[in-house]
């Protein structure tokens, strides 16, 4: 199980969204380090009782995505939501540091 992923830049932050249809939060692992998008997720199989399967595409398992991500992102501030099968990750930018002049002071 591989799910689909779409990771859009704008200039406020960056927003990853992936598809994790039947993945309960409890199963799911987001890490960010050093510019290292991590998700893991587990999907479980939810019995069907005396129901025979017939055909079945959602099965159990487990998966590992990373995402080299620009530099810039600020790791502390990521909004993380699961909604509707749906985890989007908004990862704001870190404001620029702008260049300071240095005084320099000597002996006359």
């Amino acid at each position: 199980m591989v799910p689909r992923a779409d990771i859009y830049e704008g200039a406020k932050a960056v927003t990853v969204t992936v598809d994790l249809p039947g993945v309960e939060r409890s199963n799911l692992e987001v890490t960010f380090e050093r510019g290292e998008l991590s998700i893991l997720a587990r999907r479980e199989v939810s019995s069907v009782g005396a129901m025979k399967i017939l055909h079945r595409e959602f099965g159990a398992g487990s998966f590992h995505r990373n995402f080299s991500l620009a530099d810039g992102l600020d790791a502390e501030k990521i909004d993380a939501q699961l909604r509707n099968g749906v985890l989007t990750l908004t990862i704001p930018r870190v404001k620029p540091v702008r260049p300071k002049k240095v005084e320099i002071r000597g002996v006359h």
